[in-house]
């Protein structure tokens, strides 16, 4: 997974204000920031083996989406986070932000969840955050081609101790590279829907152009299950079962994921994977501001609006269970 470079290399921003100063003092402040977290200690903390098997224990030692047997125990937000005094300085910088940017509920459960983002080493490491997977899926779900979509939870009929979870499987659209940097407007929109036809997970789309770099792209990223041979569709509905009292903690994680896969499957950022495992700072010629990020993303709710128009128009109709 990708999701805190993605948020720290958000590089929307506006004309610089005049309380920011000049470039050269944003360079500076980064610069400045950079050198204090280099001193902070970057040994990093192991997994925990015990909420490694509670989580294969409640997923039923196979991936959930294909059913494939020894699957990898993933975490849906990434151990990176917080493995290190370093790493987990660096996600209570963007923290603040992550309401505004992401459009998360403005409620304590939702702060709570946040806050153990960068609450210690490891506080992250729990089965809450994590699910099981099959490598190539794991792999994919990393490179932004695809995502969970949380749809509810409901209690078990037989012990409320338990819930229910409903997550919707998505296949990402195949989008151009793009400048990070390069402004977008509101009239691009009609354009962008064009380009993001293209989905992984072989998804049909009829395509009337030759030699098409997008089919070609797409066409090798799928999956099946395993005891029916049946192909993994966007709209597929899985579920998984989680404790009452983990359900708020683990609906964060997964909404959080949610939000970061789709933006950077729309900004193309899937094409460019390695850039999105990057967790270092922007380079210094970037003019950087947490505050415009903030700022901008609050004022241009009509952008928003029409994102989220876009993701609700291509969510299909729930399929049935798997």
């Amino acid at each position: 997974m990708s999701a805190r470079s993605h948020l720290i290399k958000a590089q929307y921003v506006s004309a610089k204000r005049d309380r920011d100063g000049k470039n050269e003092d944003i360079i500076d402040r980064v610069k400045w920031l950079e050198a204090a977290l280099d001193k902070l200690d970057t040994t990093r903390i192991k997994r925990k083996d015990p909420e490694l098997e509670v989580c294969k224990k409640n997923d039923g030692g196979h991936c959930i989406v294909t059913g494939v047997a020894n699957p990898q125990v993933c975490h849906i937000i990434p151990f990176s986070f917080n493995n290190s005094d370093k790493n987990t300085k660096k996600t209570s910088l963007f923290s603040s932000t992550i309401f505004s940017m992401l459009g998360l509920p403005g409620n304590k459960e939702t702060e709570d969840a946040i806050t153990l983002l960068h609450q210690g080493k490891g506080s992250l490491d729990k089965q809450w955050n994590m699910i099981c997977l099959s490598p190539s899926l794991y792999i994919w779900w990393g490179h932004a081609y695809w995502a969970f979509k949380w749809l509810d939870a409901t209690p078990l009929t037989d012990d409320t101790k338990t819930c229910k979870i409903r997550l919707q499987f998505h296949w990402m659209p195949r989008n151009i590279k793009r400048d990070p940097t390069a402004s977008f407007y509101l009239k691009d929109l009609p354009d962008l829907e064009e380009q993001i036809k293209h989905c992984y997970g072989s998804e049909p789309y009829l395509c009337n152009e030759q030699n098409c770099q997008a089919c070609y792209g797409t066409k090798g990223i799928a999956a099946h299950n395993v005891e029916s041979g049946r192909p993994i569709r966007t709209g597929d509905i899985f579920t998984i079962i989680r404790s009452t009292v983990d359900v708020p903690l683990c609906r964060t994680m997964f909404d959080i994921q949610w939000a970061i896969i789709t933006s950077a499957a729309i900004s193309g950022g899937a094409l460019v994977p390695d850039e999105l495992g990057d967790f270092s700072f922007p380079p210094g010629d970037y003019r950087f501001s947490y505050e415009d990020i903030q700022d901008n993303v609050e004022a241009d709710e009509d952008t928003q609006s029409r994102v989220q128009s876009w993701v609700d128009q291509n969510s299909p109709e729930p399929q049935q269970e798997l």
